[in-house]
């Protein structure tokens, strides 16, 4: 049995414009304000960096960009205390992104299949499209999509898309003590748990899984946690993991040196 593990690459494999930077093209048009405030919310980190790495990015906000929050806020969100007008924020940003997923699934009818997958396989995605399942025809039950999907187009998310997806942003901050519980609220806005045991209930669907194909994905340590528990699930598995070039490549394999994987080919992507 095969477990494919599917990425944003994927994704973009496939010409669907899911890159983040993206997303900042969809919010500067029709969020601008929202734009705006990403963009003054995060002054430490360059605009390209910004877009291009937002899920790290809010995962793990630096102690300077928490502590700006506060006069940031003032204006934009008239003079709520700080934890209701990041709240606020993050409410805007999810519906926003909300918005710019299911623009993006309902693209996917037009795109043309460049991959064939094995029978008898199971699908861990890290993606909110359904490409898997509305270009391939895969069975619903056979994908877990890690960090939810909207499947039909006035269905709420459950979890915060992007948010909670780093560190433990309360342990990280030792600091915190020195703060009021305004602070505090602010953090749990962006401290959630990974949804380890939804994970590893989905993989007691592939007990004799001897495959781990990796599509699209960087292998970022933000999801090291994922990795940890399929590695230790399936010890003798053969993982494949693609790069589209030299530079991924290495990356790649600092990134199964540190989550630990030793059965392991490259493959790159066509």
């Amino acid at each position: 049995m095969t477990l494919y593990i599917i990425g944003n690459g994927f994704d973009l494999k496939h010409d669907l414009p899911s890159r983040y930077s993206n997303f900042a093209d969809y919010c500067k048009l029709h969020y601008p304000c929202l734009f705006e405030q990403v963009e003054s919310a995060f002054p430490e980190i360059s605009k390209d960096s910004l877009w291009s790495n937002f899920e790290e990015g809010l995962g793990e906000p630096s102690e300077k960009v928490l502590k700006d929050w506060y006069d940031l806020n003032q204006t934009d969100y008239g003079n709520k205390r700080d934890s209701d007008s990041f709240e606020l924020f993050l409410g805007d940003l999810k519906k926003a992104l909300q918005e710019w997923i299911r623009y993006l699934n309902s693209c996917i009818s037009s795109l043309c299949r460049h991959y064939c997958f094995e029978d008898d396989s199971l699908f861990l995605s890290f993606n909110y499209t359904r490409t898997l399942e509305e270009l391939y025809g895969i069975d619903s039950a056979l994908v877990k999509h890690i960090h939810e999907c909207a499947e039909r187009e006035n269905e709420e998310i459950c979890e915060g898309y992007i948010f909670g997806y780093g560190k433990n942003i309360e342990s990280s901050h030792s600091y915190i003590d020195s703060f009021d519980y305004q602070y505090k609220d602010l953090l749990k806005y962006l401290s959630k748990d990974y949804k380890t045991k939804d994970l590893e209930e989905f993989l007691k669907k592939g007990k004799d899984i001897s495959k781990i194909i990796v599509l699209g994905h960087s292998l970022n340590k933000i999801d090291d946690t994922y990795f940890d528990i399929i590695n230790k699930t399936f010890p003798e598995a053969k993982w494949y993991v693609d790069y589209t070039k030299c530079m991924s490549l290495i990356k790649k394999m600092r990134s199964v040196m540190r989550i630990g994987i030793k059965n392991v080919k490259y493959f790159k992507s066509k």
